[in-house]
């Protein structure tokens, strides 16, 4: 099946992300409190986005360790990796030993992604969109 880009909903979906992530960047927010909070300590990133990119170099000098990159089109990243982490497509994930949580990064694609986790036998309390993490960190703040 081949999907059509709607780039003016898609850029309206991503626009409070987007600024969500400088208000981090800007105020060098620590993100990994969120995961620290949670006990988690290994993770898996899921759709090769813009967004990812940002989120891992985000994580980059943290206590939690991103395992894996699962992406639709592994096949495009000819090297198998990106920033030193595995990239692999979602078939991969039935073998591969699951990580406490899996940050699905894109806005537009995260219904589809979601359904290729669940499919690839990813229990759903395993799986958090970018922006559980990225705005969990504020409510978490004013606990």
């Amino acid at each position: 099946m081949e999907y059509i880009i709607d780039t003016a909903t898609r850029d309206a979906i991503d626009h409070p992300t987007a600024v969500r992530l400088l208000d981090i960047f800007t105020n060098d927010e620590d993100i990994s409190a969120f995961f620290k909070h949670f006990g988690w300590k290994k993770i898996a990133v899921c759709g090769m986005s813009r967004f990812c990119k940002v989120f891992i170099k985000l994580m980059k000098d943290t206590d939690i360790e991103i395992e894996y990159i699962f992406d639709k089109n592994s096949k495009n990243f000819p090297d198998g990796e990106y920033m030193g982490i595995s990239i692999k497509g979602y078939t991969e994930l039935t073998e591969t030993e699951l990580p406490d949580v899996i940050v699905v990064t894109s806005n537009y694609y995260y219904n589809d992604i979601v359904d290729e986790l669940i499919e690839n036998d990813v229990p759903l309390e395993k799986i958090l969109s970018l922006n559980d993490v990225i705005f969990g960190m504020e409510r978490l703040r004013w606990k």
